[in-house]
């Protein structure tokens, strides 16, 4: 016979032995319960990314491709960026771009000789601050139920089993402006002797045999990428609903006939939605040539995790057949990563800690 299967003999045989010391240890009582949790001190960090495509740059399609950035696009118009004959100035051009401020053109200055240009950004930043500094979550407080059963009394002591499920709805909120560290991929493009300002918000032009004097600029674009200081300012809203199952035993002490208190240790699974709405303005230094990027939007994302959960438990007989109780637990498990389109974000629950009010009653 395995070893394991004669321990697990044993200390059934040692139970059955003991189930007749005292009437509650005879009864087995069995419990059916509520809580209502709230989580506290549950951190959030997050950061963003571009929703654009700059596109690649070094090789002969340069001039050829579909590029998307966070203020306007430039892409590849129904002839095919050609080469446009009867400007001084000859290299691929197009006519299907559109950029979104006034600042990101700069005219031309024929009688120097100076090429005019339109640049475009692409934005990510790495460092937007957390939730939790100065952005403590909203602790909504949540719902669990929970069946206990006794497994085994002496005098003072109990053990038991308990298992439950719960939801809780997490939020966090982010307003006004925090300092950053902006990643920009810069694109710069050559316009010539053709003046493209005044045109901020105008959209391109896909067809230019259907318009008059459409205006053509380069479409081979001179790349920098810059880290520059700047603050993100708007609004950001991360919500999570959790949805946890979760099993495991419990040593309990009577301290009076009424009051007694339970260490609590198991398992917890669960599945959330998250959920991220955002409207944020990255405003760069001054000087550094970047111009501000506005972008809103929202990202939704699904998470399943396990854990482990410890607690400690306070109950109070109210009756003979109802209890009260209080609980403190903390909860052990990986941090949750939100990975939206726009914008990502981590969830930190082993930060803080439950502390939840409850009844159950005996059946």
């Amino acid at each position: 016979m395995k070893p394991y299967l004669v321990c697990v003999l044993a200390g059934a045989l040692g139970l059955a032995a003991n189930a007749a010391e005292g009437d509650r240890a005879e009864k087995k009582p069995r419990w059916f319960g509520f809580q209502i949790p709230a989580l506290a001190r549950v951190r959030a960090s997050f950061s963003g990314q571009s929703t654009g495509n700059p596109g690649t740059v070094g090789t002969a399609t340069d001039p050829y491709q579909d590029r998307f950035y966070d203020d306007g696009y430039l892409r590849v118009n129904s002839l095919g960026n050609p080469t446009v004959g009867g400007l001084s100035d000859t290299f691929p051009r197009t006519s299907f771009y559109r950029y979104d401020n006034a600042s990101q053109a700069v005219a031309p200055n024929n009688g120097l000789g100076i090429p005019g240009s339109v640049t475009f950004n692409s934005v990510n930043f790495s460092q937007g601050g957390s939730f939790g500094d100065g952005q403590a979550h909203h602790a909504i407080p949540g719902i669990e139920f929970f069946v206990r059963k006794e497994l085994k009394a002496q005098k003072r002591w109990h053990l038991s089993a308990e298992a439950a499920v719960s939801w809780s709805h997490f939020s966090w909120v982010q307003r006004g402006s925090v300092p950053t560290t902006l990643n920009v991929t810069q694109d710069t493009y050559n316009t010539g002797t053709v003046d493209a300002t005044g045109r901020a918000g105008v959209e391109g032009v896909f067809d230019p045999t259907l318009v008059p004097f459409p205006q053509w600029i380069g479409s081979t674009p001179t790349r920098t990428t810059l880290n520059v200081a700047g603050t993100l300012g708007g609004s950001r809203k991360l919500t999570l609903d959790a949805f946890q199952v979760r099993i495991g035993p419990s040593l309990g002490y009577r301290l009076t006939p009424r009051l007694s208190v339970d260490a609590l240790a198991g398992l917890t699974l669960g599945i959330g939605f998250s959920r991220f709405n955002f409207s944020d303005t990255l405003t760069p230094a001054a000087g550094s040539g970047v111009s501000t990027v506005s972008l809103n939007g929202n990202d939704r994302d699904t998470h399943t995790w396990y854990g482990l959960y410890s607690a400690l438990r306070a109950t109070y007989d109210l009756t003979e057949k109802w209890q009260g109780l209080i609980e403190v637990r903390h909860l052990w498990m990986d941090s949750l990563f939100h990975a939206g389109s726009a914008r990502s974000a981590q969830i930190f629950f082993t930060d803080g800690f439950t502390l939840s009010i409850g009844a159950a009653r005996e059946f």
